[in-house]
C-alpha cells in the first residue's frame, strides 16, 4: 500500500539538560519513544525515526510489529533541523503529509495528531500555540512544500523554516474546543519538567 501519511520522530539530541537520553524514559512502563511511535501508528502511515550516531534505540522499537525508518544524521550536530531535513528527503513519494514530533512531548494523543492534520488543509504547515510559545517540534507539514527545498537548512532553526511557510496556528482554545488538553504539549527537557509531565501522564495512559 503507497504511503500517504507519515511521521517524522526527532530522537536525535544529546539531552543535556535532561542529564540522561529523554527518549528513553519509562512513561507507564514504556519508554517516551515507544509511546509516540506507537501514536503515531495509529495515525499516519509511514514512521520515520530521526536519530544521531548517539542514540540509543531500544530493541522494543525495532522488533515492532508495524516498522520503523531509522534515519540517522548526515551531518552530526547540527540539530533538529538537519534531522528534519534528512527525513524528507527519505519520505515516500506518495506521502502528502507528515506530522513532526520531538521526543521530549511524551503525552501526545492520536487525537492531537489528527487535529493537526485536519488544521494543515492547504496550508504548508500547521502549529499549536500555547502561553506564547509555537510548538514547531509538535506539528504537521505538507510534504510538498518542504521536499526537495535547497534552502531549508540554511534557515537558522526549525522555527525559521517554518517562518517563510504558509502556516496555520492551532490555540489553546483551538485545542480545548476540540477536546485536546493543553497539557499534552508540555514538554520533558529538565528534571523538574519531567516530574511535572509524569504527574499528568496518568491522563494518557494508554493500553
Amino acid at each position: 500500500m503507497r504511503a500517504s501519511s507519515a511521521a517524522i520522530i526527532l530522537a536525535g539530541g544529546r539531552s543535556t539538560r535532561m542529564g540522561c537520553p529523554k527518549h528513553l524514559i519509562e512513561f507507564d512502563g514504556r519508554t517516551a519513544l515507544d509511546r509516540i511511535i506507537s501514536v503515531a501508528h495509529e495515525c499516519v502511515d509511514q514512521v520515520i525515526l530521526s536519530i544521531s550516531s548517539e542514540t540509543k534505540v531500544p530493541a522494543s522499537c525495532l522488533q515492532a510489529a508495524e516498522p520503523v525508518i531509522l534515519v540517522p544524521d548526515s551531518v552530526s550536530g547540527q540539530g533538529p533541523l538537519q534531522g528534519l531535513a534528512d527525513s524528507i528527503s527519505l519520505l515516500d513519494a506518495s506521502v502528502i503529509r507528515a506530522a513532526v514530533v520531538a521526543c521530549d512531548y511524551p503525552l501526545i494523543s492520536p487525537e492531537l495528531l489528527r487535529l493537526l492534520f485536519i488544521a494543515l488543509g492547504s496550508f504548508d504547515a500547521a502549529v499549536p500555540l500555547v502561553r506564547g510559545h509555537l510548538h514547531v517540534l509538535l506539528s504537521a507539514i505538507r510534504a510538498e512544500a518542504f521536499r526537495g527545498d535547497s534552502n531549508l537548512l540554511t534557515a537558522s532553526s526549525v522555527r525559521g523554516a517554518f517562518q517563510a511557510r504558509r502556516t496555520a496556528v492551532l490555540t489553546e482554545q483551538t485545542l480545548l474546543r476540540f477536546g485536546i488538553d493543553p497539557v499534552q504539549l508540555e514538554t520533558a527537557n529538565t528534571p523538574s519538567e519531567l516530574k511535572y509531565v509524569k504527574s499528568a501522564a496518568a491522563r494518557f495512559s494508554r493500553s
